[in-house]
């Protein structure tokens, strides 16, 4: 785990900077991804470092979770009902939501006759990933039956892409 933004660490370095400091060591793109999450909510790099120095262990002990979502045949999503539909356009609204607020990292169905739903998120243990996950209006509703387990992001695509290819 990265230590806790400091406010004085910000004091003459660029953002890019700032994070390439929390990359050191263990923890590194756990710091460089709460970091980036935090900044987008706050909008400034000062604020982002006073809320984390406010709350460090909130936000400096988040894990990946991934839920997936079991739908209750075959060839579901060329046989929806009207009120499927509907509740999976609910499910669709809430994930846009979870994006925008820093939560959802990926979220989209397996294709072909089986059409199980994923969604990797962020969450501080088990018992909020499993109310995130239970809350999805697919679940609430009978539609799907959820499973959660931990993960863990270990390459991303514009995240881990290595500058050392020459």
């Amino acid at each position: 785990m990265p230590p806790p933004l400091a406010f004085g660490l910000l004091a003459g370095r660029t953002v890019s900077e700032h994070a390439q400091s929390l990359h050191a060591g263990r923890g590194a793109v756990r710091g460089r991804t709460i970091f980036t999450r935090v900044l987008r909510r706050t909008g400034s790099a000062v604020g982002a470092a006073a809320l984390l120095d406010r709350h460090p262990t909130n936000e400096a002990t988040m894990a990946e979770w991934i839920y997936f979502l079991h739908t209750p045949r075959e060839d579901f999503a060329a046989t929806m009902t009207d009120e499927e539909r509907r509740v999976w356009g609910e499910h669709f609204e809430r994930l846009k939501r979870l994006l925008a607020e820093g939560t959802l990292i990926l979220a989209g169905p397996t294709l072909g006759r089986i059409n199980t739903g994923i969604a990797i998120i962020e969450a501080p243990d088990e018992t909020v990933a499993r109310r995130i996950m239970n809350e999805d209006p697919t679940i609430a509703s009978g539609f799907a039956i959820g499973e959660l387990r931990g993960f863990n992001v270990s390459l991303l695509r514009g995240r881990d892409d290595s500058d050392d290819t020459a």
